[in-house]
């Protein structure tokens, strides 16, 4: 049997299912450390809370229909049952992918919990992405998202790598976050899953999105890093491109100001899975071009 890895995004629909079913109030989560939520460190409160949704689902399990757990479950973990139904519990990884919030974080360890000690699965962890908070709009837009797209391409770049076959999960977390979910799927070319509690598995088709990479050959990919990491560059080192090679990148291309030209807010995204995908190699051709420049440079010292 394959190996697979899961990539899950994590909504709060564990927490909020439980709560309707027995009617409790919504818990204060601001009123918690996320730092402590982090190290495990749970009050009484959410201690309490986290036993009793795992009671709750491992007594429907027990004594219910397939479709009754599932339904009374969370979004996720009802799409993930329904893509694993033959699973391999011991080499299965998965990764539960969580906001940078509380109750984001508690709910993904809720899940882990189930999927472990209900559903039998041997590796399971939770990881947030810092800034990926509706706290702050400006840095959820302009730095969470683009760790979100860092550490999905990360997760699935090491899986291929590993020769595990991968399947990112979309249907948690806040829907502009599963959005980005399939965004970045569909550029790593990545099978992606959505679904719904009461709703069907759907399949979404891997789509070969070209954004041109092997246009950029003709750049200079220092230029494009340099490009990626501050927004801008200097106008001058703009011109310093041929004209074939401006051509070619200009479609990520926002503002040609007097002085600096821009990097759109979808240049990032793009340049966020890109560099994710290419950078090793990159630097790795920079070692190897630094190798044989002082093999060389001896030879020639040499003569």
């Amino acid at each position: 049997m394959s190996r697979t890895r899961y990539i899950i995004s994590v909504g709060q629909s564990i927490i909020t299912n439980y709560l309707k079913r027995t009617k409790m109030d919504y818990p204060e989560f601001k009123k918690f450390n996320f730092k402590n939520i982090y190290k495990g460190i749970l009050p009484s409160e959410l201690q309490q809370l986290k036993r009793d949704i795992y009671e709750d689902l491992k007594e429907i399990k027990n004594n219910s229909p397939k479709s009754v757990y599932l339904q009374k479950n969370s979004a996720e973990i009802n799409t993930f049952l329904s893509i694993s139904p033959q699973p391999d519990l011991i080499q299965s990884e998965i990764f539960l992918i969580t906001s940078h919030s509380v109750e984001g974080y508690f709910a993904g360890m809720v899940i882990k919990k189930i999927l472990q000690e209900i559903e039998g699965y041997k590796n399971v962890v939770v990881e947030y992405v810092e800034h990926l908070s509706m706290d702050d709009i400006n840095m959820f837009k302009n730095v969470g998202i683009i760790n979100l797209i860092k550490k999905i391409t990360k997760l699935v770049q090491d899986a291929k790598t590993n020769k595990y076959n991968v399947i990112i999960n979309a249907t948690g977390s806040y829907k502009p976050v599963s959005a980005f979910f399939i965004f970045t799927g569909m550029l790593l070319e990545t099978p992606v899953h959505y679904g719904h509690e009461q709703g069907e598995l759907l399949e979404l088709p891997v789509i070969p999105m070209q954004y041109k990479t092997t246009l950029w050959n003709s750049c200079n990919i220092a230029l494009l890093n340099n490009l990626y990491e501050k927004g801008s560059i200097d106008r001058k080192l703009w011109y310093k491109l041929s004209k074939q090679a401006r051509y070619n990148i200009e479609y990520i291309i926002e503002d040609k100001g007097e002085n600096n030209v821009s990097l759109s807010y979808a240049g990032k995204l793009i340049l966020s899975v890109y560099f994710g995908t290419k950078k090793m190699l990159w630097w790795r051709k920079c070692l190897l071009d630094l190798y044989w420049k002082k093999i060389f440079l001896v030879i020639f010292t040499l003569l």
